[in-house]
C-alpha cells in the first residue's frame, strides 16, 4: 500500500442543510496505487458517532466487518466504527465515488444528503484521477 492517507473532517450542525458536512468535500486521489481514506470528526464539532456510509450503491452500517462493494471495485476494506470510517481505494483509472455519511447524535440520525450524480454537484465524492 502506498503511504497516501487522506483524512476527511466531518462536522455536525443540526441547524444546517444538510446537517452533516465534510472537508474537503471532494478528495482527489492522483497517484496510482492504494490509498487509505479516513473520515474523522472535526475539532469543535457537535458530538456524534458514525452511523453509516453509502457509497457505490451499497450502505455500510456501524459496525461493519471490512466490507467491499464488489469484486471489480477499486474500493475495499470499508469499516464504519463509532469514531471513524476507513476504506482503501486502489487507484488505476478515472472514476468518481459520490457518497453519503450518516451520523448519530442524541438518538437521531443526520445525513450529508442523498447521493446524486457528480454532474449535479453538492454531493461529496472521492475522485480517482491517476
Amino acid at each position: 500500500m502506498s503511504n497516501d492517507e487522506h483524512t476527511i473532517k466531518v462536522s455536525l450542525d443540526t441547524s444546517a442543510h444538510p446537517p452533516v458536512s465534510v472537508h474537503p468535500s471532494d478528495v482527489d486521489l492522483k497517484n496510482k496505487g492504494t490509498h487509505k481514506v479516513v473520515w474523522k470528526p472535526a475539532d469543535g464539532t457537535a458530538e456524534f458517532t458514525f452511523y453509516s456510509l453509502r457509497i457505490d450503491g451499497t450502505t455500510y452500517p456501524n459496525p461493519t466487518a471490512g466490507g467491499s462493494p464488489g469484486k471489480n471495485s477499486p474500493l475495499s476494506d470499508i469499516n464504519v466504527s463509532d469514531k471513524k470510517i476507513t476504506l482503501k481505494d486502489k487507484v488505476d483509472g478515472r472514476i468518481d465515488f459520490p457518497y453519503e455519511l450518516v451520523v448519530l447524535s442524541g438518538g437521531k440520525t443526520y445525513s450529508s444528503g442523498e447521493v446524486r450524480p457528480s454532474a449535479d454537484g453538492g454531493t461529496p465524492r472521492i475522485r480517482n484521477q491517476p
